[in-house]
């Protein structure tokens, strides 16, 4: 480590400087030679980078403020252009006053690092600071916002001849604590060019490799199955997925330790009941909603967890059911957990909620610079955000 003329020990500052946000750190680097020395050596030290990172997302939950990503689906597809650029932003939620109907919100916007490739955008997840950007092509980009850095990620189907179409349906990404590496996933269906089948086919990326390889998934679908947007916890990747020619919903799991998938069932009676299920992370666990209208104008919502007995993976899954919401008027669906016990939901009107599960109480988000922006309220992809240094 730097030495510099002063007369704080190297370890003191080094535990002050791992409370620092990540871009506060990075202007910190303008003080002088010493420090500029002393914070690219910390950035390049995975023990700091991960103690940087425990410190921001120890109980996220309790934080009197938390931050989303939110991206615009505005189209079926939207690129990474200005036009999106400027859309996405960084969404950040407190609560001042519980007794206040209103919660204040502060968009961001841009928050993408600048350069990066002009791109098709249909797939996006989140990890520890890092965000994963896929099309259908099966073009991928890295990026961490918060260091304003970003990886372009060569296309593990690039001139494979053995296909006549390649879709990727799917794209997961997480960190993997055995190999200390973070992984992507990509899932595709495509048509041999031999018999003209449709197969799926799957592909891991290793960020310490910078390298794809292909992995085995047998999963039995009637149709293309759509996957929706892919969680991460405790080392292992979620999806849920719909098979439209038969209308049923499942979840899909990837062990990044074991490379392994697994069809996860859903709780006993969900299918039969319920018209549309979501997964979100809630107290570091798994859980799962599953909503339907009532009349049309009312949603009800029940919310599961996982056993953590289950690991998601290995053995037989199970869920516990740990709450009945509603039925809530003009409720579109829900979206994540933002805190312990407040729950961001999407209006009828594209506008977003929170609903209190202890008080019962339901809230608006009252967003400055938004709330006149019609781009704003176009179907969003919600993401709950932890700022970090990890490089990508």
């Amino acid at each position: 480590m730097a030495r510099r003329n002063d007369e704080m020990p190297d370890e003191v500052l080094e535990e002050i400087l791992s409370w620092v946000p990540p871009e506060s750190l990075i202007r910190f680097k303008c003080v002088s030679k010493s420090w500029n020395a002393l914070i690219n050596s910390l950035i390049k030290d995975s023990a700091f980078v991960n103690k940087h990172l425990h410190n921001f997302h120890i109980n996220p939950f309790s934080s009197p403020c938390s931050s989303f990503l939110l991206f615009p689906r505005r189209v079926y597809s939207w690129s990474l252009s200005k036009y999106a650029f400027d859309l996405v932003s960084l969404l950040s939620l407190s609560i001042d006053d519980v007794a206040n109907d209103r919660i204040c919100g502060r968009r961001i916007s841009p928050v993408l690092p600048m350069g990066m490739p002009d791109m098709s955008a249909n797939h996006i997840c989140h990890c520890n600071g890092i965000i994963c950007v896929a099309s259908h092509k099966g073009d991928m980009v890295l990026c961490n916002p918060a260091i304003k850095k970003f990886r372009t990620i060569p296309n593990p189907f690039c001139g494979d001849d053995n296909w006549l179409l390649l879709v990727v349906v799917g794209v997961g990404f997480g960190y993997e604590s055995r190999a200390n590496d973070y992984k992507a996933v990509s899932i595709v269906i495509g048509m041999s060019r031999n018999d003209g089948l449709w197969l799926l086919r799957a592909k891991l990326y290793r960020t310490k490799t910078d390298s794809w390889r292909e992995i085995g998934i047998h999963l039995q679908s009637d149709d293309i199955p759509f996957f929706d947007t892919a969680i991460s916890c405790k080392g292992v990747i979620y999806w849920t997925m719909l098979n439209p020619k038969s209308c049923s919903f499942g979840i899909l799991s990837f062990d990044m330790a074991d490379d392994l998938f697994l069809f996860i069932q859903l709780p006993d009676n969900v299918q039969k009941e319920e018209e549309n299920i979501r997964i979100a992370l809630w107290n570091d666990s798994v859980s799962l909603f599953s909503y339907s209208s009532k009349g049309g104008t009312f949603v009800s919502i029940n919310a599961w967890v996982m056993d953590e007995c289950s690991n998601g993976v290995r053995g037989s899954c199970s869920w516990i059911k740990k709450l009945t919401i509603g039925p809530l008027e003009a409720i579109y669906r829900p979206w994540i957990f933002w805190k312990n016990d407040e729950l961001l939901m999407e209006r009828t009107d594209e506008r977003l909620i929170s609903y209190n599960i202890q008080t019962h109480m339901l809230r608006n988000i009252a967003i400055q610079e938004a709330e006149r922006d019609p781009n704003f309220r176009r179907n969003n992809w919600v993401f709950p955000y932890v700022k970090s240094l990890v490089s990508v």
